[in-house]
Parts: C-alpha cells; structure tokens; sequence
C-alpha cells in the first residue's frame, strides 16, 4: 500500500513537471524550462536521466555558452533546495543524499525476478546495476553529443545552400529547431 501512495506522489508530480518543460522547450522559453527540470529532478531523480536530450536540445538550438549558463542555473536550484539541510550537517546530508548501499528489496521489483532472491540481495549484483545504468546515461549523453554537431551542422549547410544537389533534406528539417532536438532526443 505504502508503495503504490508513494509513486502516486512522486510520479504523477514528476511526469507533469515533465509535460511543462516539454511545453517551456516548445516555446523557446529556455530560462523556464531550465528552472522546472531542475525542480522536477529534485522531486523525483530518476528524471535526470532525461539530461541527454536536454543537452542536446539546448546545445543544438543555443550553443556551448548559454546551454552551460542555462545548466548553472538549474545547478544553483538545487543548491538553493539543499542550502538549509547541507548547511546544517554537510556530512550527513552527503552520506544520505548519494547512500549507495541501499539494499534493493526482493519485494518492490517486477523487472529482476528472475535473477532469484539471494542474487538480488547480492552487493555485487547493486554494484553491476549500477554500473550498467552509469554506462547507458554515458551512452546516451555520447548519442546526443552526436546527434547535436549532426543537428548543428545540417543547419548550418542549410542556412548557406551547401547542400548537395539532389540531396534531400532530413524529416525534421521541416521543424522548428527546438521541435527538431526534442523530436530526435525524446
């Protein structure tokens, strides 16, 4: 019961915080979107796994120095958030906050059933989880690094006719910048 209260609370909060950046993104509103993604990573944090593809939009439609001004300023959300308990007991704040010894409970997972209980249970097992999730964020951050010169480039054939004749543009040269990031990134 516990369980299903606690992602009523944290997952509809969060996919709905999503749904605004993607509508702030769609706007060109890039402060705003900024702003809400870090607090919709503050509220639930597996939706900073959707950094790549905000990299990529930002990066693709704006460039290198106002994508890491955007990204210190949805940083300094989270500074603000953390200020009153990190400045009252740094150390237990950081212990708490990244606590990776956590043990995975046999009862809460659907996807890893089938590895068997005391697998499950095995540190070494949450050591290759978390492995495995750390490689395919790095993945996905190289794809949309690629994806962003890819993207950057294209525009800028396009913009000075060095296209080849014959040649036909890509789908999503047909969309708005912004629409085109968020179309390949999501």
């Amino acid at each position: 019961h516990l369980y299903n209260v606690r992602v009523l609370v944290n997952d509809f909060p969060s996919v709905a915080l999503m749904t605004g950046v993607a509508v702030l993104l769609t706007s060109r509103r890039w402060l705003a979107a900024a702003l809400l993604y870090s607090f919709t990573v503050a509220t639930k944090l597996n939706m900073a796994l959707y950094a790549p593809a905000f990299a990529t939009i930002y990066f693709a439609n704006l460039g290198w120095e106002l994508s890491v001004f955007y990204g210190t300023c949805a940083g300094l959300v989270h500074v603000a958030l953390a200020w009153p308990f990190a400045s009252t007991n740094p150390q237990a704040y950081v212990r708490w906050a990244y606590d990776f010894s956590r043990t995975l409970l046999w009862d809460k997972t659907r996807a890893f059933k089938w590895v068997g209980r005391a697998v499950y249970g095995a540190p070494a097992f949450r050591r290759a989880l978390l492995g495995a999730g750390l490689a395919l964020v790095a993945l996905t951050c190289l794809a949309a690094y690629l994806i962003t010169v890819r993207l950057v480039d294209e525009r800028r054939r396009l913009k000075h006719g060095m296209v080849r004749a014959g040649r036909r543009p890509r789908p999503w040269h047909h969309l708005l910048p912004s629409e085109a990031a968020i179309d390949v990134a999501w």
